[in-house]
């Protein structure tokens, strides 16, 4: 059967996307060919609802093949043919991949596939723009280091952090987390700058900034930095505000503080 798919990036999160997705009465924000929409019931599989197009019938569907959070069909009959309007999200580290597709079924699929594959464009488009406007104080953070492996090794032992995905070659190291942090291998980082960099190295003053763990127990958390090879710089002290706070340098002498949540 004839089918289309359109892909775009969005800076918004899957959540964010998805919430639009699955409150069907929010359809008409980021579709404008739909002046109205509605469902009978929970957003899973075989809930019935109702859409009106600007200046045409009330079309009824229903939701199929719904993996909440991440992807969903809704399902009509226009005519004599099927039309299926495919709707996934992937997550991506500072936003996600947002792709629709529709696919017609029956007499004149054609015709009403290319119809119709100009407005699901469209409105994807208006989707993965929901959140370009959305303040995003930091995508993430890199780190040049000597040696990958070393530092991720160091990292897992001193501050409790798991990785989320390597890169062939062990040319960099993304761990989990709510900002993204990275390690690149200097040499590697060379080939793509042109820039001479004052590497990070333990024996030499910090660069002027430093990486933020928040924990829940800041001394348990300092001593077990301490005993994986981090360097103490201050020991858990609380602040005026009530907030308790430590630092350490890392492997290469980058400052990390280790701080409980603050209001």
């Amino acid at each position: 059967m004839p089918s289309k798919s359109f892909s775009a990036l969005s800076t918004a999160s899957t959540d964010a996307l998805w919430s639009a997705l699955a409150d069907v009465s929010r359809w008409p924000s980021w579709d404008e060919s739909i002046a109205r929409a509605s469902l009978e019931g929970p957003f899973v599989n075989g809930t019935r609802g109702a859409l009106a197009p600007h200046g045409q019938p009330t079309l009824a569907f229903t939701l199929t093949e719904v993996t909440a959070g991440r992807s969903f069909t809704n399902e009509a009959r226009v005519g004599p043919m099927t039309v299926r309007f495919h709707h996934t999200l992937e997550r991506l580290s500072g936003g996600a991949r947002v792709t629709h597709g529709v696919e017609v079924d029956g007499p004149g699929a054609d015709a009403l596939l290319e119809r119709l594959a100009p407005a699901v464009e469209q409105a994807l488009l208006s989707l993965a723009r929901l959140g370009a406007n959305d303040p995003r104080t930091l995508g993430g953070l890199i780190l040049y280091t000597r040696d990958v492996a070393k530092k991720v090794a160091f990292y897992e032992a001193a501050f409790g952090v798991e990785v989320l995905s390597r890169a062939p070659g062990h040319v960099y190291v993304q761990l989990a987390g709510a900002v993204p942090l990275g390690f690149t291998a200097e040499s590697f980082a060379q080939t793509a700058l042109p820039l001479a960099m004052h590497p990070s190295r333990a024996d030499a003053p910090p660069p002027a900034m430093e990486l933020m763990f928040v924990v829940a127990d800041v001394a348990a958390a300092f001593q077990r930095a301490v005993k994986a090879g981090a360097t103490p710089v201050v020991e858990p002290t609380t602040k005026p505000w009530g907030q308790e706070v430590s630092y350490v340098r890392d492997d290469d002498g980058v400052l990390v503080e280790l701080c409980s949540p603050w209001a």
